[in-house]
């Protein structure tokens, strides 16, 4: 599929200009009409998005059911599929994938395995897991909670990233540092913490309105990716 470049910088130039409208609020009507509306990458359509992440999402759990096998070649596998959910999350861009792909496959391997030991105990505390995947070569607090969305099979994480952070910033909810110029979020232990923060808000969001976080994610992130381009309206 070719990649119309002109198109990408339209969207990211509406999407930098976006305000918060005021027909925005988290109900079933919200995340059932927007979760439908997902792209990523952004020139992609909400098939074709759909039909990436159900491949990841196959390929993950195919790695799950073995992820304590001792056998040679899991961590080659586990690391094969990381590396997709890496390029998928970036897009090639930052030369994250090159850096991720430095990282030893035994290392990948006992990263995830750690992981998941965290969840085991508490299944909340993603503050933890955050720090673990960031000792990987690449992996920032947006590129972790990645790896967290794709290694729960319930969709109880959800991806964090510059436009849903500023949603949730706008909103009182979160209150994240984002870096001058180009809203990234940069790693620190108070961003860490309001991940933190946003977790445990997907969850009460979830209960409330029967969606998962997950749901609920896509939504926040198609609303502010995709309004500009999907109403006349100034604001997105």
């Amino acid at each position: 599929m070719s990649v119309d470049i002109a198109r990408i910088n339209s969207l990211r130039k509406k999407i930098s200009n976006c305000t918060i409208s005021e027909d925005y609020h988290v109900t079933k009507e919200f995340v059932k009409e927007w979760k439908e509306k997902y792209c990523w990458p952004l020139h992609s359509t909400p098939e074709e998005s759909k039909e990436r992440i159900e491949e990841l999402e196959k390929r993950m759990k195919d790695v799950r059911e073995k992820i304590n096998d001792e056998k040679q070649g899991i961590g080659k596998e586990v690391k094969d599929v990381l590396l997709r959910i890496v390029k998928w999350k970036t897009s090639g861009r930052f030369g994250t994938a090159e850096l991720f792909d430095e990282n030893e496959a035994n290392r990948i391997l006992e990263a995830v395995r750690e992981v998941l030991r965290l969840l085991e105990r508490n299944k909340d505390d993603v503050s933890e897991c955050i720090k673990r995947f960031h000792k990987l070569k690449g992996v920032g607090i947006a590129v972790a909670s990645t790896f967290l969305r794709f290694l729960d099979p319930n969709h109880r994480y959800g991806i964090i990233d510059k436009h849903v952070a500023k949603l949730l910033n706008s909103e009182g909810v979160t209150t994240f540092d984002l870096r001058k110029g180009d809203d990234y979020i940069t790693f620190s232990n108070y961003n860490i913490n309001q991940y933190q923060r946003y977790h445990e808000w997907l969850q009460q969001e979830s209960q409330r309105t029967n969606f998962s976080p997950v749901d609920i994610e896509m939504a926040l992130f198609a609303y502010m990716t995709r309004k500009g381009s999907t109403t006349e309206k100034s604001s997105c």
